[in-house]
């Protein structure tokens, strides 16, 4: 087991003209084919306007964000939420008060979440969930293991259609 410290403090500064308050942790590289980061985006940073070099899944873990390419204006995106982009793809990721996310990149990298999520392993499953969400999914499935990480994202609509139909 190896454990990799994520904290700001332990990450690279990314200094860059299109760039403001980037820090990023490199988790991984495989076969020169597949990328994993971990980013901090300070609050008002800025990854400025530019072209994904390959397919690419931005997973944003805490904090918020507004991204916009060129196909698409300005949306507001939060926590448990994914946003893919295609190679070649303008795009810009901004936020006001900070944010920590995951990104993926290969270049056959597909737009199917639970194909990504579901090769996550537990521990980043814990690092990154809510420990609300954790002890809810254990009610229902007992100690559950990466396969069963759809069921957060599938926690969250259940709590959120409660809530609007109470």
């Amino acid at each position: 087991m190896k454990i990799y410290p994520l904290e700001k403090s332990k990450a690279t500064k990314i200094n860059n003209h299109n760039l403001s308050g980037f820090f990023i942790n490199r988790l991984t590289t495989l076969d020169s084919k597949i990328s994993i980061n971990f980013i901090h985006l300070e609050a008002n940073g800025i990854i400025g306007n530019h072209k994904a070099p390959v397919n690419q899944i931005l997973l944003i873990v805490q904090g918020e964000a507004i991204v916009s390419s060129k196909n698409h204006t300005s949306v507001s995106v939060s926590k448990n939420t994914a946003v893919f982009f295609e190679a070649g793809e303008m795009h810009e990721t901004r936020t006001n008060n900070g944010l920590n996310a995951v990104i993926i990149e290969r270049p056959d990298l597909k737009d199917d979440l639970f194909h990504i999520i579901n090769k996550f392993s537990t521990l980043i499953l814990y690092k990154f969930s809510d420990n609300d969400k954790i002890n809810a999914l254990k009610t229902i499935k007992g100690d559950f293991i990466c396969n069963d990480f759809f069921l957060i994202h599938q926690l969250d609509v259940d709590l959120q259609v409660n809530k609007t139909f109470k």
